[in-house]
Formats: structure tokens, C-alpha cells, sequence
């Protein structure tokens, strides 16, 4: 095996074990590490390696989430939900991110819709159909679409629509 492939695979291995190191914390731990995740994203803009802490980030929290889902019957604590919906969706409105990082962030969404409760998802959604309504970038707006997608396909559409009309009338 070539060094390159031998870096990049030991790069995969252990953003898939700081998944499942993410997934096994507690509350405050996941915090911390979701914080140490938005000071990267936001300290790194202009760096070249941005692209690939993008990357990675992705990985590290999709894996921590789908791990999350065998590990937690209950829902998640809106703070750690909140942080992670912040990083997905200041991922998904950077201007230059690749399909990939936006099929990953948008798939990051469905994936708190299920972690969190019915009003979490609600909320969520209805902040994302705000920010679909407002978009002027088709690259935004077509990710705003497929997480809308992946948090229904993740979530009964019926009840969802029902949280909705709640939260309308309040």
C-alpha cells in the first residue's frame, strides 16, 4: 500500500473513532467537542486546508450521530442539538463547499430531526423553510431542500405537519 493510501485511510479510521468517542460522551462532553468543532469552522474561513476540515467535521459528526441512535433511546438536550445544527447549517450556507459536504450537512439534519423531539424537528424546520423562502444562492437553497428532505424521511411527515400547525398557532 502507498503511504498516501495508508494517510488517508488512517485519517478515515480516526474520524470514525472520534464518532463513536462523540457519541459515548455525555452531555457536557459533547458540548465541549461541538464547540471546539464551531471555533475550528469559523477561525479556519480562510485557510487552505478549510476544505478538508469541512470534510472532516462531516464525518466525525455523521458517525458520532448514527452512532448516536443505537446508543440513546431518548432525545438529545436542545443544547447539543442547537450546536449541531448551527455547524450543518453554517456549512451548508458557505458559498464554496463541494455536493459532497452539502449531502453530508443536509443528511446531518435529518439526523438531529431524529435524535431530538417532535418540537425540536418543528422548529427546525420551520427555520429552514424561512431561510428556503429567503435564499438567493441555488446552491443554498438546494441544500436547504434536500435537509428538509432527509429530516422528512427521517421523520413521520404526518406528525411532523401536525407540529407545524401547533407551532403556527402559537
Amino acid at each position: 500500500m502507498k503511504p498516501e493510501m495508508i494517510s488517508k485511510t488512517l485519517v478515515n479510521q480516526m474520524l470514525l473513532c472520534f464518532g463513536v468517542i462523540f457519541a459515548a460522551q455525555d452531555s457536557s462532553g459533547m458540548l465541549a467537542l461541538l464547540g471546539i468543532i464551531e471555533q475550528r469552522l469559523k477561525a479556519g474561513k480562510k485557510q487552505s486546508w478549510h476544505a478538508a476540515s469541512v470534510t472532516n467535521i462531516c464525518v466525525g459528526l455523521l458517525t458520532g450521530f448514527k452512532a448516536l441512535l443505537s446508543l440513546r433511546p431518548q432525545p438529545l438536550g436542545p443544547e447539543i442539538l442547537g450546536s449541531a445544527q448551527a455547524i450543518f447549517q453554517s456549512i451548508l450556507a458557505e458559498g464554496d463547499i463541494c455536493a459532497s459536504q452539502r449531502r453530508a450537512s443536509s443528511e446531518g439534519l435529518g439526523l438531529l430531526a431524529r435524535l431530538g423531539n417532535d418540537i425540536f424537528t418543528a422548529r427546525m424546520t420551520r427555520l429552514l423553510l424561512g431561510d428556503l423562502s429567503g435564499a438567493t444562492d441555488s446552491n443554498y437553497a438546494g441544500s436547504i431542500a434536500m435537509a428538509l428532505g432527509c429530516i422528512h424521511r427521517r421523520r413521520d411527515l404526518e406528525l411532523e405537519i401536525l407540529n407545524l400547525c401547533e407551532l403556527a398557532e402559537e
